[in-house]
This record gives structure tokens, sequence and C-alpha cells, in this order.
């Protein structure tokens, strides 16, 4: 009887097909009736070791990830296969397709303008407005862009989009820290 695996998938969280030299962790769960003898994977008519079991122990069960080599891919669609061994030398074969995309995104337009209000002599606010334009595009789509003050994460913009075009706002508070500084990430 051949081995099993009961999942083999890609463990990223911004997607299981668009995966990249970041994103390149995957795991998997496997059984044999008989004993687990080598687990590996094959990209691009590449094989690479994940794990060699001892066959005195008669392991029949594992999970388990492993982070694949994508340092040869170029940006397209890949097959990638989970190879078993048992003790017997059956061998089970379980492909994964996804795409590699390892370019960023191209930001072709950014500006940040601070709008503060227009105040009475003496008065004094603790507010003021800071508005961003972006446009940007990706050969596969841009998942989110974020948004730093000082380099800190202040807000996170969910996207799906090849190309977009946003003018985001936000309001934030004078400390008195002046300047701040502002950053947005693609």
């Amino acid at each position: 009887m051949l081995p099993l695996a009961a999942s083999f998938t890609a463990t990223s969280s911004y997607s299981n097909y668009y995966l990249s030299t970041a994103r390149n962790q995957f795991s998997f769960v496997i059984s044999d009736n008989n004993a687990l003898l080598d687990v590996r994977y094959e990209l691009n008519g590449n094989t690479y070791p994940i794990t060699n079991y001892d066959p005195t122990l008669s392991i029949i069960n594992d999970s388990n990830t492993f982070n694949a080599d994508f340092s040869s891919l170029s940006e397209g669609i890949y097959r990638i296969y989970l190879e078993i061994e048992d003790t017997f030398e059956n061998v089970s074969r379980i492909p994964y397709e996804f795409y590699f995309d390892n370019d960023p995104p191209t930001i072709s337009n950014f500006s940040i303008k601070e709008i503060r209000p227009n105040l009475a002599p003496g008065a004094a606010s603790n507010s003021y407005t800071v508005e961003f334009s972006i446009s940007a595009n990706d050969t596969v789509r841009v998942n989110e862009y974020k948004l730093f003050e000082n380099g800190l994460h202040i807000e996170t913009i969910p996207m799906s989009a090849v190309s977009f075009t946003a003018s985001p706002t936000i309001t934030p508070t004078f400390t008195g820290a002046e300047p701040k500084t502002y950053e947005l990430k693609v």
C-alpha cells in the first residue's frame, strides 16, 4: 500500500497560491500502514530532502513544515511535489501548484500632504489631517498597503487589485514630537 498524504499545502497567511521567497513554507500530514522511510520535495527537476526516518522505529504518522528553496525560480506558475517513501520503497507524489511572485509592486505616484487648521491667534489644536495619495501596480496583485507614523504601524488597508489609486487620510494627534515622518509600504 502506498504512503498517504492527508494534507500538503502552503502556510502563507496572504495566499496559498501566490508565493515568494519570503512566503515559501509548506506543511504536510502523512501516514503509512507499515513505516515511513523518507520525505522529500521536488521542484523544477531538483529533489530536496525534508526528513529521513529510522526504519527500526516504525514511524507510521508525521506532520511537519518545511521551507522550499525558491532561489532558482523566476516569476511564473510552478508545481512542487511532496514525495513520501515507505520501507517497502513505495512512493507517493502529491502535486501542489503555485504562482511564484517575487517582484514587488511598482509605485508610480506617492505624495503626502499635512493640513493644519487655521486657528485664531492664541488658539491651540492638538490634531491635523494627513492626506496620502498613491498609485501602484503589480504583475499579480497588491494584497494590502500599510501606513506608518514615526516608524509605528498605524493602519493596514486590504487590497486585491493589480493596480490601484487611493487617497487614505489619517488624523494624528499632536504630541509635541515634531517633525513626524510618514511611510507607506505596499
